[in-house]
């Protein structure tokens, strides 16, 4: 296997690109610097697009405001409410979690039918003995939420499709998931469906769930029995194992392509005719000038910025490699160089994933079992659906879904 960067390097090359100040207001709650605050801007922006093309159409929550108080234990009646997990403020609670705020406006006579609620906020949910909410936690990323009330007949159609949005997604930041059919919150969620990707270390993690919530959320909103509610998104590892997995596949700190809000930094030895902002903007491309030529190489190799141009008698244009690490290559002119920097970017893209799905295909090949249900007879820990198909090992029966080979008692995160 490839060596493994941890997460503590990460952090590390994210302090050292300016992406966040650590120590930020205080042990825990980390400042973000303006190119940190854009990564997320840009995160997010993708997932949004997605949704459109999608035809999923929403409103937005802002998350803005605190929890009552009253409406959190109402909605959360004889449900697992993590209240150890809330802090008190008046009557309000400071929640690590944005659900409530979504289904309050489900049920608002301000809600449209056949849109969702989308919803992103600064949690990350990491699980030591619980889950551990914003205040607490100094790797704060971006967790997303989209809530939808569904007609009961609808909701499978509905499933299939959050499937196939978040399948794209995740392959846009450079992520290959499968999906796990499995029952942890049965309290909770009547369905549960995982977003399962692969460890550099042969493990797996989860980055995110879409739930059929159960009846007794129901009940307690007053929602009508031919409805459902669909709870789906991803948590805040998710921007994290983008940077990993494009950090993995190259060695050395670099920010997804499709997640970056720059596409190349630049300097220039003098002032030219052109003003390569503007002929960036004409290829969709976003640059950022540096006006020391002997700095800005440095600057760029800790920045995670894919590329850097430097303007002089030539065009010099550099980027990584997977197996020689940096290298520069030289144009006469800005457009031939960007027209290399687009289909570098997307040679990236495609290098990226390969590496997710190598990732994940080593830990399918260690815990995936093609068994069907008939002739497993083992406790398992959930169904695998991956989008290709399987035979039983045992008994040839064509199969759709592979079984996960974990104990069932032991939940990962």
């Amino acid at each position: 296997m490839d060596k493994y960067i941890n997460r503590s390097e990460i952090n590390g090359f994210l302090e050292e690109s300016e992406f966040l100040y650590k120590l930020g207001y205080g042990k825990g709650i980390p400042v973000y610097s303006s190119f940190g605050i854009h990564t997320i801007e840009r995160f997010i922006e993708t997932f949004k697009m997605l949704l459109l093309e999608n035809n999923i159409y929403f409103y937005e929550n802002r998350v803005e405001k605190l929890i009552d108080k009253d409406y959190f234990h109402r909605v959360y009646l004889n449900i697992n409410e993590y209240t150890d997990e809330n802090i008190l403020f008046n009557n309000d609670y400071i929640m690590s979690d944005a659900l409530i705020s979504n289904l309050r406006y489900l049920m608002s006579e301000s809600a449209e039918e056949d849109k969702s609620v989308f919803s992103s906020s600064a949690i990350f949910r990491y699980k030591t003995s619980k889950l551990i909410p914003l205040y607490k936690d100094r790797y704060i990323y971006p967790v997303v939420q989209l809530d939808r009330k569904v007609k009961g007949k609808n909701v499978h159609a509905y499933i299939e499709q959050l499937k196939h949005l978040y399948l794209c997604f995740f392959r846009e930041i450079g992520i290959d998931i499968f999906f796990l059919e499995a029952e942890e919150v049965p309290y909770y969620a009547k369905y549960e469906l995982y977003f399962i990707t692969g460890e550099g270390n042969g493990c797996f993690t989860k980055l995110g769930m879409v739930y059929v919530l159960s009846d007794e959320f129901k009940k307690n909103l007053g929602v009508s029995l031919d409805e459902e509610l669909v709870d789906s998104g991803f948590s805040g590892r998710t921007l994290f194992k983008s940077i990993e997995n494009t950090s993995l596949t190259y060695g050395k700190f670099m920010i997804h392509p499709n997640v970056t809000p720059i596409d190349f930094m630049y300097s220039c030895t003098h002032e030219f005719e052109f003003q390569p902002e503007i002929v960036a903007s004409k290829f969709a491309l976003n640059a950022k000038r540096y006006s020391s030529t002997k700095l800005a190489y440095r600057q760029w190799k800790k920045s995670g910025i894919p590329f850097y141009i430097l303007f002089h008698d030539a065009v010099s244009l550099f980027f990584l490699e997977k197996e020689s690490g940096y290298n520069e290559k030289l144009f006469q002119d800005i457009y031939s160089a960007l027209d290399f920097l687009l289909n570098k970017k997307v040679s990236i893209v495609q290098e990226v994933l390969e590496k997710s799905q190598h990732l994940l295909n080593f830990s399918k090949q260690q815990f995936v079992v093609h068994s069907c249900r008939a002739c497993h007879k083992d406790f398992f820990y959930g169904f695998v659906y991956d989008n290709k198909g399987h035979h039983c090992l045992h008994c040839g029966r064509e199969i759709e879904k592979t079984i996960l080979n974990i104990n069932p008692t032991k939940r990962f995160y």
